[in-house]
């Protein structure tokens, strides 16, 4: 199993204030992470490290109830074991839906930046682009499992209706780039969050209380 699909859970549960999930999903990554690293020697490299230390401060900080750093902390997780799979050209099919949620997250910041005046509308194009090219990836990508475990079948019918509710956000938000009314395209950016974190949740591994898995990267 993948350590990204253990981590799903507790990105999830934080993103929808689901705390007490958060808590049990952080503390069972990171045993599997102390197992992972105390059987395989060589991954001890330097960016593994980094997830290990990321990892201990998201349990702390969900243990005292720091939940703005614990999210914080569960984005960088993401997307250091995101890079660790581009790296080692390992990508497998939530790779692409994470290279859209990273796209749609930089493009949402800048347009409900308060300083978006001073960005050049040349960069804000870029993230536009690099938003529809990413999204484009997942729409003509057939959803593949592999690498993936699940107790249960994952709810593909879910999957599909928010796919479909995506790209009618996505739609309405190139057909209205050209009169480029920034707070009209931050409300549409914003609406396509909630649906992206019930999209992702499909991926995740949710195991039952005391259940033994086996994780890697």
């Amino acid at each position: 199993m993948l350590l990204n699909q253990t981590m799903i859970p507790v990105w999830t549960a934080l993103k929808l204030e689901n705390y007490k999930d958060a808590k049990r999903y952080s503390h069972e990554i990171q045993y599997k992470f102390n197992r992972l690293l105390g059987d395989a020697p060589a991954y001890q490299e330097t960016w593994i490290e980094f997830v290990h230390a990321d990892l201990n401060l998201l349990v702390y900080s969900i243990d005292k109830g720091n939940m703005e750093l614990a999210t914080e902390l569960a984005y960088c997780i993401m997307d250091e074991l995101h890079e660790w799979h581009t790296i080692n050209d390992r990508a497998y099919y939530f790779d692409s839906i994470w290279d859209f949620e990273q796209s749609h997250r930089q493009l949402t910041d800048v347009l409900n930046d308060d300083f978006l005046k001073h960005y050049e509308w040349k960069e804000i194009e870029n993230l536009i682009e690099e938003f529809n090219t990413c999204w484009n990836v997942i729409q003509t990508t057939t959803p593949d499992l592999k690498g993936y475990y699940f107790i249960d079948p994952p709810q593909f019918v879910d999957f599909l209706d928010q796919k479909a509710e995506i790209s009618r956000c996505v739609e309405d938000f190139n057909a209205q780039v050209e009169d480029a009314d920034s707070l009209y395209l931050a409300e549409i950016c914003n609406e396509v969050e909630p649906i992206l974190i019930q999209l992702i949740k499909v991926f995740g591994y949710y195991p039952k209380q005391g259940e033994e898995t086996v994780a890697n990267l």
